[in-house]
């Protein structure tokens, strides 16, 4: 706990990759910087994608430890 809150560590491997809206794998290079989910449509920043992942992957974590 830190000024009442709680930090979790959440690998972020293949976070940029897994689309957040319907949990796709959509492989692409580094250098690709959108994320266009081929099975539902869903477009975002790369890195506003992995974050939307790692947010929910954070929160399954410390609903488990609950």
């Amino acid at each position: 706990m830190n000024f009442g809150k709680r930090i979790i560590g959440v690998p972020p491997h293949y976070t940029s990759q897994t689309c957040s809206s319907c949990g796709e794998v959509v492989r692409k290079s580094l250098s690709v910087r959108t994320h266009r989910c081929i099975d539902c449509g869903f477009v975002a920043k790369c890195d506003h994608n992995a974050a939307l992942n790692i947010l929910r992957i954070g929160m399954d974590m410390l609903q488990a430890q609950t």
